[in-house]
């Protein structure tokens, strides 16, 4: 086995555990009134934050096992859970984001005028 492979399928393993953590970190302090900031703009990309995960966890298996028996028992799983369910999240939180987008209650004012002149005399 090659020296950087189980170092490199650690680190994977340790971001792909960062990544979830940021994620429930986002969900339950981070907010737009007083929250994390930071961790608010995480939360809004939690399909994102999955995605890689599933990628992560998927690359620390393959470089991290040596034989193919527990490559099998442990990608199988990931590949038939993981991907499904995260392209169902996909397409979920594609289809609600509309509704969480706040509505403009009035459309926004008309510009008169040409474009160097905002309506305002000197």
């Amino acid at each position: 086995m090659a020296p950087y492979r189980r170092p490199l399928s650690l680190a994977l393993l340790a971001g792909a555990v960062a990544l979830v953590a940021a994620a429930l970190a986002a969900r339950r302090w981070g907010g737009p009134h007083g929250g994390l900031v930071l961790a608010h703009r995480v939360a809004e990309h939690t399909v994102v934050i999955g995605w890689l995960s599933l990628i992560a966890l998927g690359a620390a298996i393959l470089l991290g096992l040596r034989t193919v028996a527990p490559r099998v028992a442990l990608g199988t799983p990931l590949l038939v859970l993981g991907a499904p369910l995260m392209l169902l999240y996909t397409v979920l939180a594609y289809w609600t984001a509309d509704s969480r987008r706040p509505r403009a209650t009035r459309p926004p004012a008309a510009r008169t005028g040409a474009w160097w002149w905002n309506g305002v005399t000197p």
